[in-house]
């Protein structure tokens, strides 16, 4: 799996199949700032014909809990 920024850099990636990915920066180490990021993911699937390799894609937004959420109105 490999998640990309808004300009298509890569801010994680890993072959393991927990994923386990928890907003960090796979360079700086720090939390991604909000957003929204992109995912692709090659899986493989068994399946009565053998294992079948699918793409999957998508996007994951990233919304930091330490930020004050402004609730007046």
């Amino acid at each position: 799996m490999v998640i990309f920024n808004r300009w298509g850099r890569e801010v994680f990636k890993t072959t393991d199949p927990e994923v386990d990915w928890d907003g960090t920066s796979m360079d700086s180490g720090e939390p991604v700032p909000d957003g929204t990021y992109y995912y692709l993911c090659t899986v493989n699937e068994i399946r009565l014909e053998g294992i079948v390799t699918r793409e999957l894609r998508g996007a994951i937004t990233v919304i930091n809990e330490t930020r004050p959420v402004n609730t007046a109105k």
